[in-house]
């Protein structure tokens, strides 16, 4: 009876103001809606799937997403589909289509993506991203840590702000999208792993919050102290944790089947695995390919670890030996969500900072019933906001290069129901579920504003272009700064970086006296600094990155230090 409201409720909107069209090129047909609201955008490139799949990959793809838009219209939701490369549609759009040959061209992608979100009176609750980087490209983002062996920082955040195409992280502070990723695996020619994530988001249901209180917490030995925090902070208790070494990768039936996952260790490009360390030991703590078949549906999971979330090709990554990444293998096992880094990532040794600290916020808000996209996006908000207004170098990276792959509308986590009241008299089938779909949009749209409104209020000191500077190397300054790293381990530091302070960058435009310098206040922060070390690789794990940095917020007589370690 729903399906048929459904199909009813198509052909009542035709001719009303917002276009969005899901069209396919290879005589397999095409389906069209033309809705006033759209509550989902999902918007991908077909021309390109077009190309990975042939036709008949493609209507298979066309199909689930068939699936997946009559689910969400049974959930309330109403989800459309643009095609980024069809001309007509993103001409309906107000936009130019992502030409042939400039599919990889991330500006091009995010003028485009702007464009169908903006379009219309009322903005999308959720915007999905279908397709892997062969898709949709990330955004490569200029690394505030150049040196420490990351060329860029492929990001998806720019997605997520009405700000105009950059690559400076620092335009992008203020998030107001709710966005996600669902990929394919990069260099796939067949369409089944995409179109089993698209039936797994059809299919979704929520449960209990007691459901996902049981969790598989993995850490290295050497942040056992970090990870018991964030344990605490999402789930009331560290017991349980698994510590590698001693505890190995081959989790029984039961701790694997756990819906909420979270891990602190080490990870490496190409690498299906997560590792452990104690002193000079870097044992496999967690394998893609052990957790391949042991995945439960439904589960979430949180890594804190660099290249959580790296969307490689396996068929020609040599140290992957053709297994899918960890981020892929839970996707593809029925996981809803997987937040994770593109690239190498950082936190402090006993204290809980940068990947610990979004890792953790996404944790919580997931586990309150959020969607997979609030929970990601309110991450951004309160990581920003924690900082209190200046992001040194490695907490402007987290920020970029932590992603959320996932269909964004999926909530794991039951969230409060709303209570719908009709008339009796007048109630209907059909009234019922316009009903529930208006009140579900009105409660979303008031979160929506809630989340925008503070990102209009962030503030933030902007680091200006880093330099090396001579001047600086011979200052005491710079003494300061290699006794600090010393004491820190770091002993031939390959890289120093110097930042100066630039005006405030404030989203809405409100002053702010946060760092103007008074007589009760002190001095404000004059610079920012940082030095960096790679370390050397174990012999048995070339690939694995092993980065050692301090960051120091330099006031007139005094630093304000803060060590690093790559994840």
């Amino acid at each position: 009876m729903i399906q048929e409201q459904g199909e009813n409720r198509e052909r009542q909107f035709v001719g009303t103001r917002f276009v969005a069209v899901f069209t396919c090129h290879f005589e397999i047909g095409v389906f069209a809606m033309t809705l006033p609201i759209a509550d989902k955008i999902i918007v991908s490139n077909l021309g390109v799937l077009a190309k990975k799949y042939g036709a008949s990959g493609t209507a298979k793809v066309s199909a689930a997403v068939k699936r997946l838009i009559a689910a969400d219209l049974k959930r309330g939701l109403v989800t459309v589909l643009v095609d980024l490369s069809d001309a007509a549609v993103m001409k309906a759009c107000g936009a130019k289509a992502v030409p042939a040959g400039s599919e990889t061209d991330p500006e091009i992608n995010k003028k485009a993506i702007d464009a169908v979100y903006l379009h219309g009176d009322v903005r999308p609750s959720y915007l999905m991203v279908l397709g892997s980087r062969d898709v949709i490209p990330h955004v490569p983002l200029n690394n505030p840590l150049s040196g420490d062996g990351d060329a860029d920082v492929p990001s998806d955040l720019p997605y997520a702000c009405d700000k105009t195409y950059g690559v400076d992280v620092q335009d992008f502070l203020a998030p107001t999208r709710v966005i996600g990723r669902l990929p394919n695996v990069t260099g796939d020619t067949v369409p089944d792993y995409l179109v089993s994530l698209i039936d797994t988001a059809a299919t979704y249901s929520s449960r209990p919050a007691t459901d996902y209180s049981p969790f598989l917490g993995i850490s290295a030995s050497v942040w056992k102290k970090s990870t018991e925090m964030s344990m605490d902070a999402i789930f009331g208790t560290h017991s349980g944790l698994k510590i590698s070494p001693p505890d190995g990768y081959k989790w029984t039936a039961a701790e694997s089947k756990r819906l909420a996952h979270f891990v602190n260790c080490h990870g490496s490009p190409g690498d299906p695995n997560f590792y452990g360390q104690k002193g000079g030991a870097y044992p496999v703590a967690h394998s893609a390919k052990w957790m391949a078949s042991k995945i439960a549906s439904g589960t979430v999971m949180a890594a804190e670890c660099c290249y959580g979330v790296e969307l490689y090709d396996p068929k020609v990554t040599p140290t992957a030996q053709g297994q899918m990444g960890m981020c892929n293998t839970y996707l593809g096992s029925g996981a809803y969500a997987f937040l994770g880094s593109t690239n190498i990532a950082y936190g402090p040794t006993a204290t809980n900072d940068q990947a610990d600290l979004i890792c953790q916020l996404f944790s919580t808000n997931l586990a309150a019933g959020a969607s997979t996209g609030r929970a990601s996006l309110q991450s951004r908000l309160d990581y920003v906001a924690a900082k209190g207004g200046l992001l040194l170098p490695a907490d402007l990276k987290t920020l970029g290069q932590f992603t959320l792959m996932a269909d964004p509308s999926l909530t794991p986590v039951t969230a409060q129901p709303h209570t719908i009241a009709i008339s009796l008299a007048k109630a209907t089938p059909k009234s019922g579920m316009a009903a529930s779909i208006a009140i579900a949009r009105h409660a979303r749209q008031d979160r929506r504003v809630s989340l925008v409104t503070r990102a209009e209020a962030t503030v933030s000191r902007r680091l200006e272009e880093p330099t090396d500077s001579l001047a600086v190397r011979k200052s005491g300054v710079f003494a300061k700064l290699r006794q600090l790293a010393r004491d820190h381990g770091i002993d031939a530091p390959d890289t120093f970086i110097t930042y100066s302070l630039g005006r405030e960058s404030v989203a809405s435009g409100a002053k702010s006296l946060r760092f103007a310098a008074s007589p009760a206040v002190g001095p404000g922060p004059k610079a920012v600094h940082a030095i960096i070390q790679r370390m050397d690789p174990p012999k048995d794990i070339p690939q694995l990155i092993l980065v050692r940095g301090v960051q120091a917020i330099e006031y007139d007589d005094v630093m304000d230090a803060r060590a690093f370690e790559s994840r």
